[in-house]
């Protein structure tokens, strides 16, 4: 019979093992350029021109569109703005975006620490509560962003993304009163809902700011993101002011482009072949020819699309993780 192997001890398990070849070190660090980025100063000037780019778009150098559709219009009742306030808000906010931008200082939360109130159940309910009214903010500005697109590029994503956000407001509010549907007792009110409500906007932007200049690059997007994240966090806090009076609006606004859709559709119903049906494949794939409305323009649709619906999205899924408890 072979002898037992002694075991070893932990002593010998735990000795150090013997001397490895150095390792070269990796140039990848210094050759990379992600690791070798240097943060750009934003412009300013060029921010304000994407703000006011549904006023002249240039689809290619020495080609413009103008007086196009405005994705972050500020329509009654959000602020009953005429439209040089709006433009002169958003360019305040987008003048704050683009201060945090070119600042090194991290985003701190403005006014008192105890302006939202006590880190207790108390404290995070205010919070919570003041996180679902933003994100029907949001959604808010969600709507009026497809109901542009549902009547302009006319694609079934788009009326399918309408339909859907409509029904998430509808869901909260009811059209007919336009009172929140069990929404219980207002936790800030007035003067001092503004104050919170503008503190979170501001420092929820500011932080997606600085997430936005180390993920993208090139001067074009950054200055069309930032210019995005201004009108819409100028939306949001006027919209917090009358969330049922803004529901109503939007809703307004979407019954309104349905009526121009059908007339627009009966128009064109005129010059279609009556035999359309009897051409097409009898097939679940064939389709009826696309009847945009968008013309020249659809890059400066696609390019809406991309950048409000990328924005809108990170501010929901943000407050949804940091602030509401239930989303």
């Amino acid at each position: 019979m072979s002898a037992l192997r002694r075991r070893e001890t932990f002593p010998q398990l735990l000795s150090p093992a013997a001397p490895s070849k150095p390792v070269k070190k990796s140039k990848l660090s210094d050759n990379d350029i992600w690791t070798r980025y240097i943060q750009p100063k934003i412009d300013f000037q060029a921010v304000c021109r994407a703000v006011d780019s549904h006023k002249s778009f240039e689809l290619q150098a020495g080609h413009t569109v103008h007086n196009l559709p405005n994705f972050g219009h500020l329509a009654p009742p959000y602020g009953n703005l005429t439209d040089v306030e709006e433009d002169e808000m958003c360019k305040q906010e987008a003048f704050r975006l683009v201060r945090i931008g070119n600042s090194e200082s991290p985003v701190k939360s403005q006014g008192k620490e105890d302006m939202q109130g006590q880190a207790d159940r108390d404290g995070y309910y205010r919070l919570h509560w003041l996180g679902l009214r933003q994100i029907q903010a949001l959604r808010i500005c969600e709507h009026d962003v497809y109901v542009i697109l549902a009547e302009n590029v006319n694609l079934d994503s788009d009326y399918l993304s309408c339909v859907g956000t409509q029904a998430k407001l509808l869901n909260d509010f009811n059209p007919l009163t336009g009172e929140e549907h069990f929404a219980g007792n207002q936790q800030l009110e007035g003067e001092t809902f503004d104050r919170c409500n503008h503190a979170v906007v501001n420092y929820l932007t500011g932080m997606l700011i600085k997430v936005i200049l180390q993920c993208f690059r090139g001067d074009y997007w950054v200055h069309g993101i930032i210019a995005a994240v201004a009108r819409i966090s100028a939306n949001m806090k006027l919209i917090g002011r009358d969330l049922p009076g803004a529901v109503d609006q939007t809703l307004q606004n979407g019954n309104h482009s349905r009526t121009r859709i059908a007339q627009r559709e009966r128009r064109n119903q005129e010059y279609r072949p009556k035999d359309l049906e009897d051409i097409l494949p009898n097939n679940a794939d064939a389709e009826k020819p696309h009847m945009g409305h968008a013309g020249q323009a659809r890059k400066y649709f696609w390019e809406m699309k991309t950048t409000y619906g990328a924005v809108i999205n990170m501010l929901i899924e943000s407050l949804a993780a940091f602030a509401v408890s239930n989303p």
